[in-house]
Order: structure tokens, then sequence, then C-alpha cells
């Protein structure tokens, strides 16, 4: 099954439309255990529908979505790391890489290391977010690598630091949360992200967006992504 979007028939006003193509739409299934095909497709209905830009999948679904999404212009990305919360080695990182792009990924979520950046290992940070981003650029040249740097863990140096080391490092974005931790994002986090990297990397704002009034601000604070789960919820209040 594909789904085709007429873009010049949503309905929807241009500000509705500008933060739509900005989501990157994390939904979830009813059970987590028991994910459906129904539901996979109704999330990719949606997105189409609605002009979302971005849509989470899971390892399991990738090739299902990508045949759905093919020519939408709604792309697909995945987390490189789903359940290790910034545990992960770098080995087992870059082995996941060519499965994921292999099944469909254009676009990778990614944690940097938390502990060694508590410890104030610096260079093992950046060396680390590198070489994941060299190895992305092998498998697919533009593929999107997005990296997650929790601003709730850390003080405003501290998040100005890390922004430094993970645009250094080439990324595409720095992700502000990943929506479980311990807060979701502020508006003084992107200011901050904005301080540090100017327009030399996007900026991922993620976590806690609940409406449209808070998804506005933040893109004009200078978010060029956001990261949201309640999406539908967001676009209709815009």
């Amino acid at each position: 099954m594909e789904y085709v979007s007429d873009k010049h028939d949503t309905g929807v006003n241009m500000d509705t439309l500008q933060v739509a193509r900005a989501i990157d739409w994390t939904p979830s299934f009813r059970n987590q255990l028991l994910p459906s095909d129904e539901e996979l497709d109704q999330w990719c209905r949606t997105a189409v529908e609605r002009g979302i830009g971005q849509l989470l999948i899971n390892p399991m679904f990738l090739e299902k979505a990508k045949n759905r999404l093919r020519n939408t212009g709604v792309k697909i990305f995945c987390p490189l790391e789903p359940a290790t919360m910034g545990q992960g080695t770098l080995l087992v990182k870059l082995a996941m890489l060519p499965e994921l792009v292999r099944l469909g990924a254009e676009e990778i979520d990614t944690l940097m290391n938390f502990y060694a950046f508590q410890e104030e290992r610096y260079d093992q940070v950046e060396s680390e977010i590198q070489q994941i981003v060299m190895h992305a650029r092998k498998l697919k040249k533009d593929l999107v690598v997005k990296v997650i740097i929790e601003t709730g863990l850390w003080s405003e140096s501290q998040i100005k630091e890390a922004a430094k080391i993970v645009s250094r490092a080439g990324a595409d974005y720095i992700k502000t949360c990943l929506g479980t931790g311990p807060r979701g994002v502020t508006e003084r986090d992107v200011e901050l992200l904005q301080e540090a990297v100017g327009d030399r990397t996007g900026i991922k704002a993620s976590g806690g967006i609940r409406n449209g009034t808070q998804a506005v601000r933040l893109l004009e604070l200078g978010a060029t992504r956001l990261g949201i789960s309640q999406a539908i919820q967001v676009l209709d209040s815009v």
C-alpha cells in the first residue's frame, strides 16, 4: 500500500503546514508488545494527510513503512539505540547502522555518550559522534544524523559545551531531549543551543511539546525540527 499526498489540497493554513513539516512524529502503539499493521497504516496515512515531515518507525516496521510512504515526502527516522538510554557502546551503534539503512531509514536519532560527557571526556564524546556520522555517510550520503544531548541533565554551560561538540563532530541536528528524561525542552534550551552553534547545526526541540503555541514559539527561537508525540493535538491548536 502506498499513500499519495496532494500538497495543494490540505485544507490547512501555511502556519500549520510549516509546523507540520518541522515535526518528527513519535507515535506509539496501543500495546507496545503487540504492535499492529493497522496502527502502522493509520500513522502513515495521517502523516501524509497532515503534511508531517518525518515519522519515527522502529526497525521491525521499517520496510513496511518505506513501501507505504514512498513518493509521499514523509521521511522515516529511526532510533539507533531504542532501549539503552545512552549506554550503548560505539561498536554496537556502528553495527546497527547498515541494517537500519538497508531497511529504509532516512534519518537516525542517537544519543551522545552521557557517561563520558559527565566525566568530562569531551574528546571521546566528539570522536564517537564523528565516527557514527562518518559511517552513516559511507552507507548513505544523505543520511541525516541527530544527536540527543538530554538538556535536563546539564547546567547551561554544559548544554552549550555539548552543542559545540555535536556540531564539531558533523551531526546534522542537536536534539534536546528524549522525552523520557528529567524534563522536556524549554525555550531557554533552544536559546542556549542557538548561542552555541548559531545556524551551523540544526536544532531539534523535543520533549513535552503539547500545543501549537509552544511549537511555533520554539521554531521562532531557532528550532528547525520539533520532536512531538502528540502531533495531531499540536497541529489542531496552531
